[in-house]
């Protein structure tokens, strides 16, 4: 039988006990037992099963994760496959250079996926590294600008905001840049007409990126549910429309 007991640091220990009557001649039989602390035993085994349901939810995550990245991975490879096919068709040089910029602008959408696959393994190994330099956030969002203003939809502009006066931070460019960029990804994803603006805030004691848009919007009851894994939004109503699309907040 398990049995519990307080020792005397005041530490609550659970015990196995086994107990038998040991029969004497011409007395009352003897009742003997022997107990074993088992609390130890008890810790290593919930560990176990921690680390068991651990493992079961990773392996389930990183099915999903493949999945998804499958799919996101064959959408600009066949654009690319597709459009590099019709360019030898072509004789019109205006459809040629359409057809160039479709090719180059999935390419940097695939490479994008790419890095970001590689900086999960990464993380996962534990050999992500943070290189941090002085940054000028006027000059990296001019770059982010100039990289995606031409990768809007027909009829969306991408309009980079007035930033206050210049703030010097140090701090890994490259990461920040990366956040930015995807970001601003979903927006063009999901913004079929109106505006995309980029900018950045000064708060008390830290700076808040922002990434906003006129797209889909996404439904009250599903917000919650945006940082879930693998989840994409749900198209809301036109009240909607108009929302901070992506926020990113760094304390200085």
């Amino acid at each position: 039988t398990q049995e519990s007991y307080l020792a005397a640091n005041g530490e609550t220990r659970v015990v196995e006990t086994i107990k038998a009557l040991v029969p004497l001649e011409g007395r009352a039989p003897l009742l003997i037992g022997v107990s074993i602390d088992i609390a130890d035993f008890e810790k290593i085994e919930q560990e176990l099963v921690r680390a068991r349901i651990k493992a079961e939810e990773s392996d389930r995550l990183k099915t999903a994760f493949l999945a998804n990245m499958s799919h996101e991975i064959r959408t600009p490879l066949n654009a690319i496959v597709g459009f590099s096919q019709l360019m030898s068709t072509t004789s019109s040089p205006e459809e040629e250079q359409m057809y160039s910029d479709i090719i180059n602008q999935n390419a940097d959408i695939l490479l994008q996926l790419i890095n970001d696959i590689l900086d999960l393994a990464k993380i996962e190994a534990g050999t992500l590294e943070f290189v941090k330099m002085k940054v000028e956030l006027g000059e990296l969002y001019r770059n982010l600008y100039e990289i995606h203003r031409d990768r809007t939809q027909s009829g969306v502009q991408l309009i980079m905001d007035e930033s206050p006066a210049p703030i010097p931070i140090c701090e890994d460019r490259n990461r920040i840049m990366q956040v930015l960029t995807n970001l601003v990804n979903n927006a063009i994803k999901f913004t079929m007409e109106g505006e995309i603006h980029v900018g950045y805030l000064l708060e008390k004691d830290s700076i808040r990126f922002y990434v906003k848009d006129t797209g889909m919007g996404i439904s009250e009851e599903k917000q919650k549910e945006i940082f879930d894994r693998f989840v994409k939004p749900v198209k809301g109503s036109a009240a909607d429309k108009q929302y901070i699309g992506g926020v990113y907040l760094y304390k200085l």
